[in-house]
């Protein structure tokens, strides 16, 4: 059997690794959409999640009946189709506008009227979600509200709170 030179055995195995980058590259983007596929998969059937920093509403108000917990999860399952339509036509007028900013020959005026566009989306969910919390108002006892308040205003103070330590540490 002949020994190969250390030249000749370095050119093999660095043609070896330059072959398989491509090969494992491949192999890691089809791992990868596999993954993807069947976490869609299975994020499709699971109810749609609470966004981060949303309160639920059943966990802070204690001693709700059975009837004021549908009724509740009927307020917010309204809610949330009413608005759904807007809350996408918000975002998507967010995304426009910060793709605005950053055009170096944009003309002011479009990126005043998209930031007016964006304001009014703002303005339409903000009363929808006024409205939406009147009607849950009117499905608690003035205990129920007591608490619910007490805890929304501890919600708003620990994250406030939390945005004045993230300013700090810039």
């Amino acid at each position: 059997m002949k020994i190969l030179s250390k030249k000749t055995l370095l050119i093999t195995a660095v043609v070896v690794l330059l072959a398989g980058q491509p090969l494992a590259a491949q192999n890691k983007a089809q791992k990868g959409k596999k993954e993807n596929t069947t976490q869609q998969s299975t994020t499709a059937k699971e109810p749609e999640k609470k966004r981060k920093g949303e309160m639920n509403i059943e966990n802070l108000v204690s001693n709700l009946t059975a009837d004021q917990k549908k009724q509740l999860q009927d307020l917010a399952e309204a809610y949330k189709a009413e608005t759904k339509s807007v809350r996408e036509e918000f975002r998507t007028a967010k995304k426009e506008l910060e793709a605005l900013k950053k055009d170096p020959n944009v003309n002011a005026d479009a990126v005043n009227k998209k930031i007016d566009e964006v304001s009014a989306l703002k303005n339409k969910l903000e009363k929808e979600n006024f409205a939406y919390q009147k009607k849950i108002e009117k499905v608690l006892t003035p205990d129920q509200l007591k608490e619910l308040n007490s805890k929304k205003e501890a919600f708003r103070q620990k994250h406030q709170d939390q945005k004045g330590e993230k300013s700090e540490k810039k």
